[in-house]
């Protein structure tokens, strides 16, 4: 319960509002409802008219969902689980706040995200391997096209354009080889776990995950709550492959930062700050690292 008797300031609302952007994750969303509401009456925690009532609620507010569909977010939406609960409620009355029973917002967000992230590296790699065919295809087309082989922009040995295209195929299957990655590292069902010490009822963890496709429950809760912040860089590469990743801010940051520690290190050990030295400058954006100053660095000093 909030301990707070005034309403929230609009400046505040809008940046604890975060459904504009969550939005995409309602399919996961529903489909874990879903399943949460069949393993609870599985479990006598919830009577089988109260499954009944959440399941067909929970098929309108998915039809509301759809394009076109006119569901609406209202201003207290924090973010689309909790649009989602509320507009369950309006359609069923008192029983929609039962399907929160067993679950937290923690472990509910984290299993929306692992859904989303596999779903989306699989149809990644998928897009991925029919890239690679084309390339390959075109590489045997090409086998004899000679054409110049560039290093640092200029001409150096000449290549033949199949090799030109299969360097292009090799990069790809590195990147596919990421997203597998990302892909197994949601193996495991975090719902379940709770705020972060699991749950006080019976529940069937392994149920859910066969319910919803995990091939495993996570072993510990705590861990599996705090992947609320450790899943943020898959969803980036389920978002952004090695060959775009120079726009994103998740690869710009590595790069930058690691640019920057290197930096930063040279200096302490030269135990000296010249011009040419770097000083590592936030500016907004904390992925930022900006070109060398003319002040001293005062973690060099």
């Amino acid at each position: 319960m909030s301990r707070f008797h005034e309403p929230q300031d609009p400046i505040f609302q809008r940046l604890n509002t975060s459904v504009e952007f969550d939005r995409r994750l309602w399919p996961q969303d529903i489909e874990q409802s879903r399943a949460h509401t069949k393993m609870l009456a599985s479990r006598g925690i919830i009577s089988a008219e109260d499954r009944d009532a959440l399941l067909a609620g929970l098929d309108q507010v998915a039809g509301e969902l759809e394009p076109g569909g006119g569901f609406r977010i209202d201003a207290d939406d924090e973010d689309i689980h909790m649009a989602i609960e509320r507009r369950l409620t309006e359609i069923v009355g008192p029983v929609g706040g039962r399907l929160h029973t067993a679950r937290s917002r923690n472990d509910q967000v984290v299993t929306d995200l692992a859904m989303y992230t596999r779903e989306r590296s699989t149809e990644t790699q998928n897009a991925i391997s029919a890239l690679m065919a084309t390339l390959l295809e075109r590489a045997e087309e090409h086998l004899d096209w000679a054409m110049p082989g560039y290093t640092h922009l200029q001409r150096a040995q000449p290549v033949y354009l199949s090799h030109h295209l299969l360097a292009y195929f090799w990069m790809l299957q590195r990147d596919r080889e990421r997203f597998a990655f990302a892909e197994a590292q949601t193996a495991s069902l975090p719902l379940g776990s709770g705020a972060l010490a699991g749950v006080n009822f019976d529940t069937d963890r392994g149920m859910v995950a066969r319910e919803l496709g995990f091939s495993s429950v996570a072993p510990t809760s705590s861990s599996t709550t705090w992947a609320r912040r450790r899943h943020a860089p898959r969803t980036s590469r389920a978002w952004a492959p090695s060959w775009c990743s120079g726009a994103a801010p998740s690869s710009a940051s590595a790069s930058c930062l690691t640019r920057g520690a290197r930096h930063l290190r040279s200096c302490r050990r030269r135990r000296t700050l010249t011009r040419r030295s770097c000083c590592v400058r936030r500016r907004p954006g904390w992925w930022a690292i900006w070109p060398p100053s003319t002040a001293s660095c005062t973690r060099c000093r």
